[in-house]
């Protein structure tokens, strides 16, 4: 899957630029970008081009509360009580699987990619109706480069630029997306992606000193 892909070419990527960071919280990291740069991809998805983004965002909403709801019922904490058990049994042997940790992971890489989907499609324009062949572009690139700031500026401790020098712009950050966008095959300005992105987290930032 392009997912995995992305996430592992990330990884590695983030990995190297912060050689000291564990390596888990790194891969923890990784999971939205990976999601973000996939639910880019239109061609992957079968998307109803009667559904609007409101309607669509309600959808991944629903589907979220039901896959948490899923992962509650099987916690291993509640394995104590005799329900529990039957459904742990039962589906061990249905899966032909080693306990019930593989489903939830599963479960849990669905949470993590319906979020990143949820969070691009909420950038999207109002009136914007969605279609499984196009998609705007600056949309998807952004969405990337939002999740790579938040992911850089957690790993690094320092926030998000893109300084320029007589004219030209530079900087780790702008390096790593740069990277990012030729791993995940976007085409777009890694620059101009960066620098809305960079906008974007300073607003948000204001909204909740406000």
């Amino acid at each position: 899957m392009a997912r995995i892909q992305y996430h592992d070419e990330i990884s590695d990527l983030l990995m190297k630029a912060f050689p000291a960071v564990d390596p888990a919280y790194v891969s923890k990291l990784a999971t939205p970008i990976a999601g973000r740069a996939v639910s880019s991809k239109p061609a992957e998805h079968n998307v109803s081009r009667s559904k609007g983004k409101a309607a669509t965002l309600v959808e991944i909403e629903t589907m979220q509360k039901r896959a948490i709801l899923l992962i509650e019922s099987l916690d291993g904490d509640k394995i104590g009580t005799e329900a529990h058990q039957m459904i742990h049994k039962h589906l061990q042997w249905q899966a032909d699987i080693d306990g019930i940790l593989p489903i939830m992971k599963t479960i849990a890489a669905l949470i993590n990619a319906s979020t990143a989907a949820h969070d691009t499609i909420s950038q999207w324009p109002e009136n914007s109706a969605l279609k499984s062949k196009s998609k705007p572009k600056k949309f998807a690139s952004r969405g990337v480069a939002v999740s790579l700031a938040r992911a850089y500026e957690k790993l690094s401790g320092t926030k998000a630029t893109i300084p320029t020098n007589d004219g030209r712009a530079y900087g780790p950050f702008l390096e790593l997306l740069t990277e990012v966008f030729a791993i995940t095959g976007i085409d777009a300005s890694p620059e101009a992606a960066g620098r809305a992105a960079i906008k974007s987290l300073k607003e948000k930032r204001s909204k909740i000193i406000e």
